[in-house]
């Protein structure tokens, strides 16, 4: 009698693929490495937290002007221009002053009395300004700093013609400030929503600011 192997000891016969089925596991493993690709890609970038808000304090300029009437009336406006973007809350200069008089006995608010203010009170950004004049000409240069490590954030300088023009170069300093903080209304679109702020003279700003103290 022949003998052979028994039935259970054949090999298998090999799978029969049909052109759907093939193209089911094609499709299948496709999907697959996508997904792994697009799981990848969102390990490797950084996630931006959608409804975060940045606590920001405007510090106080330095006036190189030698005109008394700047020292304290662009920081009011740059605050209002400052809180037209939803992720931004603006920190009271006032609180803020009252806070480090206590915290140093000094009422400066610089990026010394910041770095205080972002442990103390969750402060993310402050905002600095320089205003200088050079053969009639202002230069106005407003920085976004890092409240806890003083490292600049964002810089940009804007120039006047007159003193009553300050406003309006602020208004477009901020502008491209926020922007560079993650604003994504167009500049343009900023500046002319501010528009109504920048009418107000330099004068008025100084002795709003000071009735605020």
């Amino acid at each position: 009698a022949w003998v052979g192997r028994s039935a259970g000891t054949f090999p298998a016969e090999p799978p029969v693929y049909t052109r759907g089925k093939f193209l089911a596991i094609a499709g299948g493993s496709l999907a697959a490495a996508v997904a792994g690709v697009v799981y990848f890609l969102n390990r490797s970038q950084p996630r931006v937290q959608p409804g975060k808000v940045i606590k920001v304090l405007v510090n106080d300029f330095v006036n190189k002007t030698g005109n008394v009437l700047l020292d304290g009336a662009l920081e009011p406006m740059a605050a209002l221009y400052l809180e037209g973007a939803s992720f931004i809350s603006m920190f009271d200069r006032n609180a803020a002053r009252r806070t480090v008089t206590q915290l140093n006995m000094q009422s400066v608010l610089n990026a010394e009395s910041g770095r205080l203010l972002a442990q103390r009170e969750g402060v993310g950004v402050l905002i600095a300004g320089m205003i200088e004049s050079t053969g009639g000409v202002l230069t106005l240069t407003v920085e976004a700093l890092d409240a806890a490590t003083g490292k600049q954030v964002a810089s940009y300088s804007e120039t006047a013609q007159a003193f009553d023009e300050l406003p309006k170069a602020l208004n477009t300093a901020i502008a491209n400030i926020r922007s560079k903080l993650g604003d994504v209304t167009p500049v343009v679109a900023q500046i002319a929503a501010a528009e109504t702020f920048t009418s107000r003279s330099i004068e008025a700003s100084f002795h709003y600011a000071k009735g605020q103290e």
